[in-house]
């Protein structure tokens, strides 16, 4: 097994609030390898994200939405190549996700998850995988099972599975279509170009953000961040390994939502009414 390769990387996005609440996120990430040998990798990842709001909105239950919401996170990963291709992982975070950055030991999120992978008949492996957290869109407090099957060939690679659902397709030298669905996370993209010169795309996402707010009257509610996205975009080398990706377009169905589990609306609701968006992401090999 290869080592990931080290990554860092800056996301940029800002709709102005023309119609609505200004909504601006900025976020970093940054991977590292921290062990390699035949047989055992050690890697370790890093977040930082910071969502910002100059009029939050207030929920029909009376709560205000915070101007201002944190996730930090470090998270260590390890896999082991087992003999005949088999491999087994393990990986743990801890972090927080709120808008009182580590004022109380309660607030921290944390999670822990186990693969292990054999291969199947012909192009297939299969991947068998266990999750559990306190703050996760697919459940809190409670172990998640899944299964993938992961199919490659010269224009296709798939993972079909639950709660996964993650494939890579390209029709055409410079044609391609992806498509990932993780529990209630939907992204999809049809591109055309390659990444050694340019890449243009359009693409429909899905997105939920889910955080602990320091004076939540359950301890187990979440406010979440629900929106959707249409767009289109372009990729393409700034420099050797460094890498730029613009998009604009349209942002709606955004919700925030406060309640103890997936859609539970219990806490209170807003919309937020639609609204353009442009986004700028950087990424380096290091």
């Amino acid at each position: 097994m290869e080592p990931p390769i080290p990554t860092a990387t800056y996301e940029g996005s800002l709709s102005p609030g023309s119609n609505s609440t200004s909504w601006a996120e900025n976020k970093a990430t940054l991977l590292l390898p921290a062990y390699h040998d035949t047989k055992d990798t050690v890697a370790v990842s890093l977040l930082g994200d910071v969502v910002n709001f100059n009029d939050p909105p207030v929920l029909d239950s009376g709560t205000q939405v915070p101007q201002d919401l944190y996730k930090m996170e470090i998270g260590v990963s390890y896999f082991h190549q087992l003999e005949d291709k088999k491999i087994w992982g393990l990986r743990t975070s801890i972090g927080y996700d709120g808008d009182k950055p580590f004022q109380a030991a309660g607030d921290l999120t944390y999670s822990l998850s186990a693969n292990y992978g054999f291969p199947g008949s012909g192009r297939g492996y299969w991947l068998l995988y266990v999750f559990f957290s306190n703050n996760s869109p697919l459940g809190d407090y409670i172990p998640i099972p899944g299964f993938s099957y992961v199919y490659k060939s010269e224009t296709f690679v798939g993972s079909f599975g639950l709660p996964i659902l993650a494939l890579q397709w390209k029709p055409y030298p410079l044609w391609y279509y992806s498509l990932m669905v993780l529990g209630p996370i939907i992204q999809t993209e049809l591109g055309y170009g390659n990444l050694d010169n340019a890449q243009v795309f359009v693409g429909f996402y899905w997105t939920r953000l889910q955080y602990i707010l320091s004076d939540r009257v359950n301890p187990t509610d979440r406010l979440t961040l629900e929106e959707k996205k249409v767009c289109i975009g372009l990729r393409a080398p700034v420099y050797r390994t460094f890498t730029a990706e613009i998009q604009a377009g349209q942002a709606f169905d955004r919700y925030f939502y406060i309640g103890d589990h997936l859609f539970d609306t219990n806490g209170g609701e807003a919309l937020i009414k639609p609204d353009w968006y442009a986004s700028v992401s950087l990424k380096v090999r290091l």
